[in-house]
C-alpha cells in the first residue's frame, strides 16, 4: 500500500527530532504519559483475534506497574485498534486486576481511527471527525489535548458507543461499495 507523504513527514519528523522509534518498551512507557494500543486486529474463523491487544495490554501491565510505583504519575492508555464493543472495558478490568492498589492511576479510552488504505496521511491530517469512548473526565480531557489542532468535530461517548461507531462506519462503507458496484452493474446492463 503506497502512503503518499507519509516517507516525507517520517524523515522530516525524525530530523527535527518530533519522533522516534524504538524496540524497548520499558523505554518508551517510562518516557511518556500516553501509549497509543494501535496493533492490527486479523479476523481468524470468522471472528475478531485479539492476541496482539492481548500481548501488548499483558507486557504493559508489567511495566506501568513499575512505572506508577516508582513515579507515581498517572498514566493514559488510547486503544485505536477496531475491537469488539466493550473490549476496552475487558482490558480495563485486566489492568486493575494487574495494578491492584495503582489501577487508579491508569486512563484508558477508545479512540478509533478513519483512515482509508492510501489515504490514511490526509485522513489523519484532516479527519472529518475525532470519536473518544471514555467516561473518565481526565482522559476524555488529555485527548481533547492531544487533538485540540485538527478542526473537526470531537464526539465523546461512551467505550461501548465510541467501539460501535468504527463497526458501524465499516459497514455503512461496505455496503455503500457493494451498491455502487450494483448500481454500475445495473448501468452497464441497460
Amino acid at each position: 500500500i503506497n502512503e503518499p507523504l507519509l516517507k516525507k513527514i517520517i524523515y522530516y519528523s525524525r530530523k527535527k527530532k518530533l519522533i522516534s522509534a524504538t524496540h524497548d518498551l520499558h523505554d518508551a512507557i517510562f518516557n511518556t504519559e500516553t501509549t497509543f494500543i494501535a496493533v492490527d486486529t486479523p479476523s481468524k474463523k470468522k471472528q475478531i483475534d485479539l492476541v496482539q491487544v492481548k500481548s501488548v495490554i499483558e507486557d504493559l501491565a508489567v511495566i506501568l506497574l513499575k512505572k506508577i510505583k516508582s513515579f507515581n504519575k498517572e498514566h493514559y492508555i488510547v486503544i485505536k485498534s477496531t475491537v469488539l464493543p466493550g473490549t476496552t472495558n475487558n482490558i480495563l478490568e485486566f489492568l486493575k486486576k494487574k495494578l491492584g492498589s495503582h489501577s487508579s492511576k491508569v486512563k484508558i479510552c477508545s479512540n478509533p481511527e478513519f483512515l482509508r488504505q492510501g489515504f490514511a496521511v490526509e485522513d489523519f491530517l484532516k479527519p472529518d471527525r475525532i470519536v473518544i469512548g471514555s467516561d473518565d473526565k481526565k482522559i476524555i480531557n488529555k485527548m481533547k489535548e492531544i487533538y485540540s489542532v485538527f478542526k473537526c468535530p470531537i464526539i465523546v461517548t461512551s467505550t461501548e458507543n465510541s467501539e460501535l461507531i468504527k463497526y458501524i462506519s465499516n459497514a455503512f462503507l461496505a455496503n455503500l461499495i457493494s451498491f455502487s458496484n450494483e448500481i454500475s452493474i445495473l448501468c452497464n446492463n441497460i
